[in-house]
């Protein structure tokens, strides 16, 4: 039976480790490698479903989906500005949950060669700044791993090249990202990885209303990670 069968909800793969897929690879008698062809299509590629990652067998496709969700996004919807320098999406949860992202497109019309991405990390906030309606709303709760990373996840699978990463990151969507620090610097690693999305830690920005002590934590376990304060 599987997890979905079982009334949970499947692990999202993008917050799956490369030695966990491996390993329940091996439970399935198949090779090592399929790891790496299975992340690729995931973190890479324009693939919105394991049935896209045609490079696999149609019995490992079928496999994954019983086993994993490709994203802990269940719909999506984009509004953008007339010519589609920015565009906003708001993100569904399967929880019910809205959060929301934004592209912001840089470069000559038609023709962009910067992004900037900006990412939530709850749903919601408990911080209540008065200069942002985030706060106004209240908090729902913190964002899995996936659900942080499914966001950047969504806009590359929007471009035109999804291998080519985003410029910037930036940790300025819903939320206070040092209120929810654990998934968040795990969100940092794998957004970091080079085998993974391979986005360089400088063009990483942790946004933070103050919260002192995981500031301090943060310089010391991801220091070439910037931090801004809001």
């Amino acid at each position: 039976m599987t997890e979905a069968a079982a009334g949970r909800p499947l692990p999202a793969i993008s917050e799956v480790e490369g030695s966990n897929i491996r390993a329940w690879l091996g439970e399935r008698r198949q090779p090592g490698y399929r790891a790496d062809q299975i992340l690729a299509g995931v973190d890479r590629g324009p693939a919105t479903a394991f049935a896209d990652l045609t490079v696999l067998p149609q019995s490992l496709r079928a496999d994954l989906t019983d086993a994993f969700a490709f994203s802990s996004l269940t719909a999506s919807r984009v509004v953008a500005t007339e010519g589609g320098g920015t565009a906003k999406a708001v993100h569904l949860l399967a929880d019910g949950q809205r959060i929301e992202s934004v592209r912001m497109s840089y470069g000559p019309r038609g023709a962009p060669t910067r992004a900037t991405i900006c990412i939530s990390s709850q749903a919601g906030c408990a911080v209540a700044c008065p200069f942002c309606a985030t706060g106004q709303a209240g908090f729902g709760r913190q964002l899995s791993v996936a659900e942080i990373v499914d966001q950047v996840l969504f806009w590359r699978r929007q471009a035109d090249d999804p291998a080519a990463p985003h410029t910037n990151i930036v940790f300025m969507g819903m939320g206070e990202p040092l209120n929810n620090t654990e998934r968040v610097f795990e969100a940092v690693r794998i957004l970091n990885d080079p085998a993974r999305l391979g986005i360089g830690a400088r063009h990483i920005t942790v946004s933070t209303s103050g919260v002192v002590p995981n500031m301090e934590r943060m310089v010391d376990e991801l220091p070439q990670v910037n931090l801004a304060v809001s």
